[in-house]
């Protein structure tokens, strides 16, 4: 069975999961809500993505799909790295009504706030949800590892029918499989430097 887009992954629950009741009129809700589970749980490299912003009195918004900050450097010469802070710890640390280089940053709902104010544009690097497939078709998720895609979406079909037990079973399979792929991804970016302290998750 093909396995590698939105249709096909319809197909395939319904195969994989009509014995166990009727779920034909569901299968676009576990869908989104795998995709959920996995914009909470993956950090991994292929969801990671770079872009500009011009602060605006120290701050900047945060793009609407960005689910975890990876790094935040200020584009001075040379370029400047800034390191997280508790939105409290900044305002202690440094005086945010100035201008002048940034050294910290802080997450205020969807507000990157940086302190002093920096006039430069920041590079954010940040973890992008992963593209729905109802809008999508397909992502890179879907194409290179379907059966996490499988495996997510019966896990909440379990849940829908309260199937407790392959529910369990269910969710062992998804947390080892989100966990190797996490891991897979640090082991590439990072090799024996460990894993990098990163920004706020949301």
């Amino acid at each position: 069975m093909a396995l590698s887009n939105y249709s096909e992954l319809q197909t395939a629950l319904i195969a994989w999961a009509d014995s166990r009741g009727d779920t034909s009129d569901i299968i676009d809700d576990v869908v989104r809500l795998a995709e959920s589970h996995f914009n909470l749980e993956l950090r991994c490299r292929q969801m990671m993505t770079s872009t500009d912003l011009t602060p605006s009195s120290g701050a900047v918004t945060l793009p609407s799909d960005c689910v975890g900050i990876y790094s935040v450097i200020e584009k001075t010469s040379p370029r400047r790295v800034l390191d997280y802070y508790g939105k409290e710890a900044l305002e202690t640390n440094f005086d945010t009504t100035v201008s002048g280089n940034a050294c910290g940053y802080t997450v205020v709902g969807s507000s990157l706030s940086m302190a002093p104010r920096p006039t430069n544009d920041i590079e954010l690097t940040y973890y992008q949800e992963v593209p729905g497939l109802e809008a999508n078709t397909t992502n890179w998720l879907m194409t290179k590892y379907p059966g996490i895609y499988l495996e997510a979406c019966q896990m909440e079909i379990y849940r829908y029918l309260k199937m407790d037990q392959d529910l369990q079973i269910s969710a062992q399979r998804v947390e080892a499989m989100i966990n190797e792929l996490n891991a897979s991804s640090d082991s590439e970016m990072l090799g024996n430097s460990g894993r990098k302290a990163v920004g706020p998750a949301f």
